[in-house]
């Protein structure tokens, strides 16, 4: 069920509708809050518009990065199931191999 949670982020009033508790939505406020607070701090300069958008390019670029690393884990993890269902193949051939040849050993050794 949707939860509908009010926010208040650099002194604006947000109400947000999500499926995530209330906890959560607040504290990702509250970190957006301070991370604004810092920026427009430490840049007099700039808008609290600039310094959003800031905060979404840097999230942004965050996320980009971290879908990419996930698709390079994704991808060693498909090559190494593949290596071994290729290790596990060998190994029941050699394991027949070696049947084979225990058989054939045991012919060699009977006596006639």
């Amino acid at each position: 069920m949707a939860n509908k949670i009010k926010l208040t982020i650099n002194g604006l009033e947000y109400c947000v509708v999500s499926e995530d508790s209330s906890e959560y939505i607040r504290a990702l406020g509250e970190e957006l809050s301070d991370r604004l607070s810092e920026i427009t701090s430490a840049n007099g300069f700039m808008s609290a518009s600039q310094a959003a958008t800031y905060i979404a390019l840097d999230l942004l670029d965050d996320c980009k990065k971290t879908r990419e690393k996930l698709s390079a884990a994704e991808q060693s993890v498909r090559e190494a199931k593949e290596e071994a269902t290729r290790a596990n193949l060998a190994t029941r051939e050699a394991e027949r191999e070696i049947e084979r040849l225990n058989e054939e050993l045991l012919r060699i050794r009977r006596p006639r």
